[in-house]
């Protein structure tokens, strides 16, 4: 922008904001269109294209499969473009039944890369026929968690427990033979899963 570009392309731009800073982005993005630049927000997050946009112009396979004026669009139709057939957005489920503990997490604290704590005595337990989600902007310790509760990152104090025996800082293989496995966020990055 110091450079006067009048052409502003952003990928991705709010994947590590959290709600209040992607409202102030959204914010400086008009102000730039109201003096004259032209801006392409690239974004696989609907409720943001439909805030921001315009225009929106859908590509699948490298291809362009549609463009609409978003003031007359929706989410639902964006999302039938973007992958050729109608998406299912909600699910009937039976409300989850409690089973017993499978995994145990007390008064964990894990150290960062940066050698700063990345979680802070935190507990949590997940039961038999659960889903806990774990929610978060990236950076702020899910990945520690997960390199911790699988042997790949030692804790610094805490427990872990997996169907209630004590597996803190154990090796992955260990936690394998536990039961338990792990899908990296990034595929090209160690995971702990059998073949």
């Amino acid at each position: 922008l110091y450079r006067d570009a009048t052409v502003l392309i952003l990928d991705e731009p709010t994947a590590v904001l959290t709600p209040p800073e992607v409202s102030e982005l959204f914010s400086t993005l008009r102000r730039l269109t109201q003096t004259g630049h032209a801006l392409i927000f690239i974004s696989h997050k609907l409720h943001e294209v439909m805030a921001i946009s315009d225009r929106v112009t859908v590509l699948r396979d490298g291809r362009v499969v549609g463009s609409v004026l978003t003031q007359e669009t929706n989410t639902q139709d964006l999302a039938r473009m973007m992958v050729g057939r109608d998406v299912q957005t909600s699910w009937e489920k039976p409300p989850a039944q409690d089973g017993a503990v499978v995994l145990r997490i007390e008064n964990l604290s894990v150290m960062g890369d940066r050698g700063v704590p990345a979680l802070k005595s935190l507990s949590l337990e997940v039961r038999a026929g659960e889903i806990v989600g774990i929610a978060g902007v990236s950076g702020n310790g899910q990945r520690e968690l997960a390199e911790t509760i699988v042997g790949l990152r030692r804790a610094a104090s805490g427990a872990i427990m997996v169907g209630g025996r004590v597996l803190t800082n154990a090796p992955p293989a260990r936690m394998l033979a536990a039961g338990v496995a792990f899908i990296p966020e990034e595929r090209m990055t160690m995971g702990v899963i059998r073949d």
